[in-house]
């Protein structure tokens, strides 16, 4: 099992999110200038926005050992 550590972008409190129960990830900016990437499937009530980029989530997520395949090959 692994966790990163990602920030909510409403409280801006840290928290750990199980990787294995994350649903997406999307590189979409909300309204808001701390909007920076919205994820889905930690919550039964949809998602919400984390402070953290989609390309730093990325870098979180290849440093827990998470394998990522992209158009490219694999993410490193």
């Amino acid at each position: 099992m692994a966790y990163i550590e990602l920030t909510s972008s409403r409280s801006g409190k840290r928290f750990l999110a199980n990787v294995n129960k994350a649903d997406r990830f999307l590189d979409e900016k909300g309204d808001k200038p701390n909007e920076n990437c919205y994820i889905s499937g930690l919550t039964n009530n949809g998602g919400f926005y984390i402070i953290e980029t989609y390309k730093e989530v990325c870098d979180l997520l290849y440093g827990a050992g998470v394998v990522i395949m992209t158009k490219k090959g694999v993410y490193e």
